[in-house]
């Protein structure tokens, strides 16, 4: 999914902006981490989605090779005309000729001073910051840092500028100072980031710029996940497998890849996809409960920073998929249902990676582990005032026993049954 995800953002990006009901555009664009150890197939999986990519990317750097050889050599010949140009001018000024003919001779052959070919490249893997936004600038404003080895990424200079790539995952300007030579703006750029990375490079940096990013809001940007490993059952049981649904995906990028290129030499505007009526009035009722999500208690409250742009993601990834799939029209319920439940299971991974377990959650881990092992022990379920006389020894307040129960019974791991007398049963679901 995070492979598929980081390709369909990749090429949709300089295609379309998505309107979110409330009236805002917003670019697109994915930031998308993957934390998964050696054996788990990164690598392959990214391979598969960003073939296509890589394959374009390829063919059209030969062309550019030829371009920019005939380029070079245009190049040089402009600048023998102006040399011959200027010889003449310094002689009609030694002479005290009139120089305005000349003058005008020079202003319009530097006029005509041969373009640089745009080399097509979207894919940036091992790039300094400078290297990657000097590329946007002088080739393609549209690309994606995409890696399926991230810790070079992570770990270089590409990922210091914070509040760069911040701006640029908003679709803002920035601009690059330059003391040695001309500095420049970014303007209505767009930025993929997939990056894939094993757990302990991802800890290692985490102690040592996390926390940084975290405060600048960058990693609040960030979808990302940490799947369980199911290394060691993956068995062959078949050599019949199709790869036609990845062929089929591959075709898609292509066809999507070419109108990236023809909207880089064009720089045609971005269609904009908006919500269907239905769509539109369930993200209203999403973003009303992420937002009281935040409140003390909520379930946003330690993360309010991932929460504050889980609604903007969420209707980023509805665009993409939509615009990705072909489907004609606005954005209907079922693509932002599957949007809104990719969402709502990406903040739960952000809560596990970023987020420490509050104390009420280990309790309520503690409390429910101390409940199986007693039923495994005796086969029965336990009454609440057991719980209180030989549970967990900080449990034995009701105070603090309460919320314990009330937090295990949301999430459907027991049920609390009053008998006569007052009595409380605390069962388990099955």
């Amino acid at each position: 999914m995070m492979g598929a995800l980081a390709a369909a953002s990749l090429t949709c990006q300089a295609l379309i902006d998505v309107v979110k009901p409330n009236g805002q555009k917003s670019p697109v664009s994915l930031m998308l981490l993957t934390i998964s150890d050696s054996g788990d197939r990164k690598s392959t999986s990214e391979a598969v989605f960003t073939r296509a990519i890589r394959e374009y990317e390829q063919q059209k750097y030969d062309e550019y090779l030829e371009a920019i050889g005939v380029w070079n050599l245009k190049v040089a010949m402009w600048e023998v005309q102006k040399k011959e140009l200027l010889k003449v001018l310094r002689k009609n000024q030694r002479l005290s000729l009139c120089c305005v003919e000349i003058e005008a001779e020079l202003f319009e052959h530097e006029s005509k001073k041969p373009e640089r070919p745009r080399r097509f490249r979207m894919i940036y893997e091992d790039s300094t910051s400078q290297a990657l936004f000097l590329g946007m600038y002088q080739d393609g404003s549209s690309v994606g840092l995409v890696s399926d080895e991230a810790s070079g990424m992570l770990n270089g200079r590409a990922f210091n500028d914070f509040s760069k790539l911040n701006t640029l995952w908003s679709g803002g300007q920035i601009t690059i100072d330059r003391t040695s030579s001309e500095s420049y703006q970014l303007t209505d750029a767009r930025l993929t980031v997939s990056m894939m990375i094993q757990e302990q490079a991802f800890l290692s940096y985490m102690s040592r710029k996390g926390e940084q990013a975290r405060g600048v809001g960058l990693w609040a940007r960030f979808l990302v996940c940490q799947p369980k490993s199911i290394r060691g059952t993956r068995l062959m049981t078949t050599f019949t497998s199709s790869w036609q649904r990845a062929n089929d995906f591959s075709e898609r990028v292509e066809e999507l890849l070419k109108r990236n290129s023809a909207f880089q030499e064009c720089q045609a505007g971005r269609e904009k996809v908006k919500f269907s009526p239905a769509a539109a009035v369930r993200w209203m009722e999403v973003f009303n409960e992420i937002e009281l999500g935040m409140l003390k208690g909520g379930r946003y409250e330690r993360m309010p920073d991932f929460a504050s742009k889980l609604a903007d993601n969420m209707a980023r990834i509805a665009a993409v998929i939509h615009y990705f799939e072909g489907m004609e029209g606005e954005i209907s319920l079922d693509v932002f249902e599957f949007a809104i439940e990719l969402g709502f299971w990406f903040s739960d991974q952000f809560k596990g990676v970023f987020v420490p377990p509050s104390q009420l959650e280990v309790d309520s881990i503690e409390l429910y582990e101390w409940l199986l092992a007693r039923r495994a022990k005796d086969g029965r379920d336990t009454k609440k005032n057991e719980v209180l006389q030989y549970g967990p020894f900080r449990m034995r307040k009701k105070e603090v026993l309460e919320p314990i129960l009330n937090m295990l019974s949301e999430a459907n791991k027991i049920r609390l049954d009053e008998r006569r007398l007052g009595k409380v049963i605390v069962r388990i679901c099955r």
